[in-house]
Order: C-alpha cells, then sequence, then structure tokens
C-alpha cells in the first residue's frame, strides 16, 4: 500500500479549463476542442492542443474569416494556419485568446465568449 490517499482529482481538474466551442451556445463548452467559432464570421478548424495548464492553453490549427466581399452572406473564407495562445480564465473557461498567423507572424488578440451570447 502506497501513501497516497486513493482519491482521483475529478476528470475536469485534472484537463484543465474548455473554451465555448460555438459563440450562439450557452452550454457547449469542451476542453481541447478540435474546432471552436468563437465569432459569426470567425472560426478556428483542426485544431492541435500543444499545452493545457489551469491558466494557459496553446495550439495550432486554420483560421477561416469571412472576408464578406461582396457580401458577408455569400461566405467568401480566407485561411491561414495559426499558433493560439488561450488566457484570462474565468469560471473555467477561457476567455481571451492571441492569434498569430504563421505564415506573416502577425499577432491579433480579441476575447473568446465566456458563456455564449447571441451577438459576437
Amino acid at each position: 500500500m502506497t501513501a497516497t490517499t486513493g482519491i482521483a482529482a475529478p476528470a475536469s481538474a485534472a484537463t484543465g479549463p474548455g473554451v465555448v466551442v460555438d459563440y450562439a451556445s450557452t452550454s457547449v463548452v469542451q476542453v481541447k476542442p478540435r474546432e471552436i467559432r468563437p465569432h459569426k464570421d470567425l472560426f478556428y478548424a483542426d485544431l492541435t492542443w500543444t499545452k493545457l495548464t489551469p491558466s494557459t492553453g496553446a495550439a495550432t490549427g486554420v483560421r477561416r474569416i469571412n472576408t464578406c466581399l461582396p457580401s458577408c452572406g455569400d461566405g467568401n473564407y480566407k485561411s491561414d494556419k495559426v499558433r493560439l495562445t488561450f488566457s484570462r480564465v474565468r469560471e473555467r473557461v477561457f476567455t481571451q485568446v492571441t492569434v498569430t498567423a504563421i505564415g506573416t507572424g502577425t499577432v491579433d488578440s480579441h476575447p473568446l465568449p465566456a458563456r455564449g451570447s447571441s451577438t459576437p
């Protein structure tokens, strides 16, 4: 018998914070999702998580942005490979992401939905 208590931490505590996977949802939160849609005309796909702690996360993937040309309804999307750094944990959900375009090094930061909403 070992000196440990034998009590395992809950799975959610062991895996770290999650992300609201769709801005319009009020309840869909996943830990290490493969895709997230933080705003109406923006989503991140094919995410590969490289780091996850109680306060930060990192992933690589593809950013797809609706260019809204000639109109948003046309759904003309621009894609680029990106590195994502997640931060600002509120109630076990990341609420901020810093995005670095892998090809150009362009850096952008924007909020993530904490609980979902009907507006971006």
